[in-house]
Parts: C-alpha cells; structure tokens; sequence
C-alpha cells in the first residue's frame, strides 16, 4: 500500500499538499507512515515531497543574473528586474521607502544591457 501511495506523489511531480493525498485516497494514516519513515518530508506547511528527490535549490537567488566577462574576469551583474524585485523583497531591511520602487524605473524607459 506504501508503494501506491509513493507512486500518487511521483505521479504528482513527488510533491503533494495534504488535502491532494487525502482526494487521491491515500489514508491519514498512510500518510504519516511514509512520513514517519522517512518517505517523504515536509518542505512547508501542509507540503510533503518525497525525500529521495534532488535537494530543492532557490531559483529566485539564480534568475536575472548574468555573468559576461568583462576584461576577463566573470563578474556577476544583476538585471533591472531583479534589482527592483530584491529592493522590495529586503525594503524592511535596508529601509527602502515602498514608493521609491515605482519611480526607480519609469516604465517604457530603454533598457541597458549592463
């Protein structure tokens, strides 16, 4: 029975959120013997995935970063996007006003490569 109900979290890309187990027929008690096991584990709340899978990385640390080579050394440069996402995900850090986001970049202005 264990098996099926691993076979359910692979079908479903080897996450699922309790309530999907639950409507897939995979019983409470199955449930929290796969974890109990060590089959699956939570990665946030209500979210299991199964623990044989890859380590989950941080795509939003690696999207809107280029590295060019500048006079031959690889530099790290962060798009306009990324920029702004990353003053407001830290505003209450760095003490950002919310406002200046909106008028950092006036939008239609043209946009440099670096």
């Amino acid at each position: 029975m264990q098996h099926h109900a691993e076979a359910i979290f692979r079908a479903h890309g080897g996450q699922l959120h309790m309530s999907e187990a639950v409507s897939n027929r995979i019983a409470f008690y199955m449930f929290y013997a796969l974890r109990d096991r060590g089959a699956i584990e939570l990665i946030s709340k209500g979210l299991h995935r199964l623990a044989d899978l890859p380590p989950l990385g941080h795509p939003d640390q690696e999207v809107g970063i280029e590295t060019p080579l500048i006079d031959g050394a690889a530099v790290k440069v962060y798009n306009r996007e990324k920029t702004l996402a990353d003053c407001f995900k830290f505003r209450n850090c760095i003490g950002m006003d919310y406002r200046a986001g909106s008028t950092a970049v006036p939008p239609g202005a043209p946009q440099s490569r670096y």
